[in-house]
């Protein structure tokens, strides 16, 4: 395992999806849908890439631990964006899928800036992420194919899978900060 190596394939491919993101914004805030649709397919490929490429030429390193999740909230957090701009999804649930976003990725961030541990995703958190993705995907497609837009019961899904995956999140780092704090109390 190349931990300390920064340099890799991984971590090019995973360079590139981050430096498409305003490729992406662009396309749609030109109402380019056809592009942007290809971006995000293509986004999607090298995030699949990415990690095949990492675990099978045993590439994985530290940096690529950080970039990888940075790059799909970043491209995620471009979606949401452009879809409250351009009034393509409802803005209530933007709202909700963005704060959990930005409480999550801000948690692990701080989490790993304190005590250098990368926090494991929940199974409830890579629904929430899979079921923001999907809608996304879905809403994009129904820009370039002319499809129906998601029905309401499936924004209410997804903002529920969000809201209940922030409170798990939270739950969890209530729990560590006390273990923590129990921990140096009994030193």
């Amino acid at each position: 395992m190349e931990k300390n190596k920064i340099l890799t394939i991984p971590n090019l491919i995973t360079t590139v999806r981050i430096l498409m993101a305003p490729f992406f914004i662009s396309a749609m805030m030109k109402n380019d849908y056809s592009l942007a649709l290809k971006i995000v397919i293509f986004a999607g490929i090298t995030d699949s890439l990415d990690g095949i490429l990492a675990r099978v030429f045993n590439q994985t390193s530290k940096l690529g631990v950080f970039l990888d999740p940075f790059a799909d909230k970043l491209f995620l957090v471009s979606i949401m964006l452009v879809f409250y701009l351009k009034d393509i999804a409802p803005k209530w649930f933007l709202l909700i899928v963005f704060l959990r976003d930005i409480f999550v990725a801000f948690g692990w961030l701080e989490v790993y800036l304190k005590r250098n541990v990368m926090i494991k995703p929940t199974i409830i958190g890579k629904l929430s992420n899979a079921s923001q993705i999907m809608i996304f995907a879905y809403i994009l497609l129904s820009l370039n194919f002319n499809l129906p837009q998601p029905n309401f019961i499936f924004y209410l899904i997804v903002s529920g899978l969000s809201i209940i995956s922030i409170l798990q999140y939270a739950f969890i780092r209530f729990k560590d900060e006390q273990r923590i704090k129990n921990r140096k109390s009994s030193s």
